[in-house]
């Protein structure tokens, strides 16, 4: 009898779990890329770092104060501070910031948070750090008008 020498099948589950993984693990790459080259930006005259508001570590450092006025109308869309709503970054920023990120929701709701049944890890990290977001680009946008309404009027900062 002739013995098969195809051993594909013994192989499938093997190559089947590399191919699903691989996209994960380009996210990933492509995801820390994003943040490394976002750290290493230079410091423009209009980032918050010039008008010395505190930016916690788990927002882009270099936001614009436009971009905060953009979140504080329209909240964290895509389209305006996608390093929350992406899934891959979310996770990474969470990863790395949130007990931080959940203890400032938890004291600016007043309460713990609410964990909704049935919700993955990739929803809850969007979910928290977008909340986290926006309710840091509240407050900062309340500090960025008093300090322009102080610029503007003279008094001291």
């Amino acid at each position: 009898m002739k013995q098969s020498t195809n051993n594909r099948s013994a192989n499938k589950p093997a190559e089947a779990k590399e191919r699903n993984s691989a996209p994960a693990a380009e996210l990933f790459a492509i995801a820390r890329t994003m943040i490394e080259e976002m750290e290493k930006k230079p410091m423009s005259d209009t980032t918050l770092a010039r008008t010395f508001i505190p930016v916690p570590g788990w927002i882009d450092q270099d936001i614009l104060s436009s971009t905060i006025d953009d979140i504080v109308r329209q909240g964290c869309v895509p389209e305006i501070y996608m390093l929350a709503v992406a899934r891959c970054p979310a996770l990474i920023t969470m990863q790395t910031y949130g007990d931080e990120i959940l203890r400032f929701v938890e004291d600016a709701l007043g309460g713990p948070l609410l964990i909704p049944d049935g919700s993955g890890w990739s929803e809850l990290a969007c979910r928290y750090l977008s909340t986290a977001v926006e309710l840091w680009a509240a407050a900062a946008g309340d500090q960025i008008q008093q300090k322009a309404t102080a610029a503007d009027s003279g008094a001291p900062q």
